[in-house]
């Protein structure tokens, strides 16, 4: 069991590495961590773990809670570098190279573009891979870069725009990994001794992709503060090639890794396990997913260790939610239902269209205003009776009185109807029922309140 292996005061003070087969295990083995630093520094006793997703971190989070831990921080590896070298680069009067300011920092050195790339350099599919070929470049050795930029054709053109958008971006400029090398630097230079002493142990859960700055970062940690990393296996030598080839980096500076889980021991999906099924439309697809959902669950596997995975937003990401709403499966995930749909969203946008026909001809269409007006969760003005307000009611009404468009229509047609339901109301004959006078007064009296509504909304 995973349990045997424990870490003593000294492997916490020189780092270890924990290598792990399963997900439940390797939660535990976390946890273990945390305890450790809690019995040797007290219940309060400050420790960091580095997530590798804000998901992850999520998940922890809450499952932590149930635990009774408490002074435990939960980042990524960006922030815990903003935290050790915000200041020095704050001092160096560096500002962060947003998405934004690199996108346009790519299309002007793709303004340089010879050759193939000259003639697609305008296409947002080519600056969109340009950029991430610049992101990958930023991780490669000055050495890879020659060998590349001497191989002739495409990859010496890219390697040339390169160096361009590195002259764009260096000076009073810093990305992640800027930030990772000023951070490590603050770390050896004793200049982060504060903040390290905030964050206490450092646990690093499940990390990947480590770029020469980040694995600069860690190195510094790891002798300056305790530190230990989890890293997690799935029992397939080639899906484990990066774990096993990230654990060999981590060693000199972490120590000896340590097997935890070994493979006798019997997880609760075995790797490997895989199978291909046809169905004759995506609906039956479905349903094959939810029946090996149920039955993972019924195997013992909590549902929030599952996912259903897709290639196509249409038709699958609405059906998903429908399939396993009908089958009363519950579910977490991105919203299928994006902003502008929503009670806030279409208030908004509904108010901004108003607003952009002010002024001209056709402003204020009756239609567009109701669609709004009925359409969205809109307050009762204080100085209107309640009884006056009535979005559905304003929306017979104006078409009653024959109101198209533009705030003089609004106006005259209103007042006509109001005038007419009045008039009528005072001369109606005793024939005429009292709640068919009421009903006229009563119109009159909405078409007023809109009438002042609608003016009041012109003037806003």
């Amino acid at each position: 069991m995973w349990y045997v292996v424990s870490m003593s005061n000294e492997a916490m003070n020189t780092g270890g590495l924990i290598v792990d087969r399963q997900s439940p295990a390797l939660r535990e083995a976390l946890w273990h961590l945390v305890r450790e630093a809690k019995q040797d520094g007290g219940i309060l006793a400050p420790v960091t773990v580095v997530g590798p997703s804000q998901y992850a971190n999520l998940s922890l989070r809450q499952e932590l809670g149930r635990t009774g831990f408490v002074n435990v921080r939960f980042t990524l590896m960006p922030a815990l570098a903003e935290l050790l070298g915000g200041t020095a680069t704050a001092e160096a009067r560096r500002r962060p190279l947003t998405a934004v300011l690199e996108s346009v920092a790519v299309r002007k050195s793709l303004t340089l573009a010879e050759g193939p790339l000259a003639q697609v350099r305008a296409h947002r599919s080519t600056q969109s891979t340009v950029r991430e070929s610049f992101r990958q470049l930023r991780e490669v050795p000055e050495g890879v870069l020659r060998a590349l930029e001497e191989s002739g054709g495409a990859r010496q053109e890219v390697v040339r725009l390169y160096h361009d958008f590195q002259q764009r971006t260096d000076l009073g400029w810093y990305d992640e990994e800027d930030m990772a090398w000023t951070a490590a630097d603050a770390v050896n230079d004793r200049r982060a001794s504060a903040t390290l002493r905030e964050l206490g142990v450092i646990v690093f859960y499940l990390p990947y992709d480590f770029t020469p700055g980040r694995l600069k970062l860690l190195d510094a940690l790891a002798r300056s503060a305790p530190c230990a990393a989890v890293l997690g296996t799935t029992g397939d030598d080639e899906a484990d090639g990066p774990v096993y080839q990230l654990a060999s980096v981590l060693q000199p500076v972490l120590g000896e890794p340590q097997g935890v889980g070994g493979g006798n021991s019997t997880a609760l999906l075995s790797v490997g396990e895989s199978s291909l099924h046809v169905a004759p439309d995506a609906h039956e697809e479905l349903r094959r997913v939810i029946r090996q959902v149920m039955a993972n669950a019924e195997s013992g596997v909590p549902l929030h260790r599952m996912a259903v995975l897709y290639r196509m937003d249409p038709p699958y990401g609405s059906l998903v939610r429908e399939e396993l709403g009908l089958a009363g499966i519950p579910m977490a995930g991105p919203g299928r239902k994006p902003l502008a749909d929503s009670a806030a969203g279409r208030t908004l946008t509904g108010l901004l269209r108003l607003a952009s026909g002010i002024g001209t001809g056709d402003a204020l269409r009756r239609d567009e205003v109701m669609a709004w007006l009925t359409g969205s969760p809109t307050r009762r003005p204080r100085s209107m009776e309640r009884e006056d307000f009535s979005p559905t009611r304003w929306d017979a009404i104006s078409r009653r009185a024959g109101v198209v468009r533009g705030l003089t229509q609004w106006r005259n047609e209103l007042n006509a109807f109001a005038h007419r339901n009045e008039r009528d109301a005072q001369n109606a004959s005793e024939e005429v029922s009292a709640a068919r006078i009421e009903s006229m007064r009563a119109d009159a009296r909405t078409a007023r309140a809109l009438l002042a509504f609608v003016e009041d909304l012109a003037k806003d």
